[in-house]
């Protein structure tokens, strides 16, 4: 719509300056005609006048008339040279609107085209990520199938296999219980020590006390949570030794003590303390022969 009202305006322009020059060029030869031929014409209007009165009232008032219209014409010459040239301002404005509508036009129009060949990559690049998601859909659908089947052989060869099963998962408990007891060793042995440490002193503080069957006792605990102490083994000698007066367990005591440390410092003073205990077992009226072979 705008485009046909800016060609209908540039039309009337182009249409107005044909007038106007039409209207111009005639003006001034009348007005100069007007000029030569006023004296000549006055002269006629006056003889006119002298010969016929009337006559001459006529051709005053067509005068007249004639003077009018051309003060009219002249007046609508004016007019129209000034719609002329708003009409040339409005041309020139449309004719920049025209340019800058043509220039947002083009640039939308190449813009579009950008878009379009964006757009075609975009669906080509779509197209390829499509292809390979097809490929790896098909690829994970035959993959299932696969471990489908695999899962149904499983399930009847559980079934087939239901007790085996259940035994190897006893081994595989066995196993575990074995390890975790395995790795419990070392706590359960460094535990031991310690109690055959606290029995060890229990012992000695009995011993100490004069309470010598409580620090047998102990002794014994201790011997059984600390059975390579060698020391342990010569207090128990002595013990029985001196203050319990059993030369048959005195003897056991010292050659255990001799079997732990064989390079015994006073191994001397445990020989002849052995040897005062076997002749207190042969003299004694409980010990027999079977107890001296021991």
């Amino acid at each position: 719509m705008r485009k046909r009202k800016t060609i209908r305006v540039a039309a009337s322009v182009c249409m107005a300056p044909v007038l106007l020059s039409a209207i111009v060029a005639v003006t001034p030869f009348a007005m100069a005609q007007e000029g030569v031929d006023a004296p000549a014409r006055q002269e006629a209007t006056a003889s006119a006048g002298r010969a016929d009165p009337a006559k001459a009232q006529v051709i005053v008032a067509q005068e007249s008339s004639m003077e009018k219209s051309f003060k009219e014409t002249l007046s609508e010459n004016e007019k129209l040279m000034s719609e002329n040239a708003d009409l040339k301002k409005a041309v020139n404005k449309g004719i920049a609107k025209e340019s800058l509508y043509a220039a947002r036009v083009k640039e939308l129009t190449d813009r579009l085209a950008d878009l379009k060949k964006e757009l075609e990559g975009t669906k080509a690049a779509l197209g390829n990520e499509r292809a390979e998601l097809l490929a790896e859909t098909e690829k994970l659908k035959k993959e299932n199938e696969r471990l489908g089947k695999e899962i149904a052989l499983f399930e009847k060869e559980r079934e087939k296999n239901y007790y085996f099963k259940k035994m190897k998962a006893a081994e595989t408990e066995n196993s575990a219980i074995k390890n975790k007891m395995r790795s419990a060793i070392p706590a359960m042995e460094a535990l031991k020590r310690e109690n055959g440490k606290l029995h060890y002193n229990l012992g000695n503080f009995y011993l100490g006390k004069g309470e010598y069957k409580k620090a047998a006792y102990e002794y014994g605990r201790a011997a059984r949570c600390l059975p390579g102490d060698a020391d342990l083994t010569y207090n128990q000698a002595v013990l029985y030794d001196y203050y319990l007066i059993d030369p048959r367990k005195a003897v056991l005591s010292y050659t255990v003590y001799l079997k732990k440390k064989p390079k015994a410092k006073n191994i001397d003073l445990v020989k002849e303390r052995i040897e005062v205990n076997r002749i207190k077992i042969k003299s004694s009226e409980w010990s027999t022969e079977k107890d001296l072979e021991r």
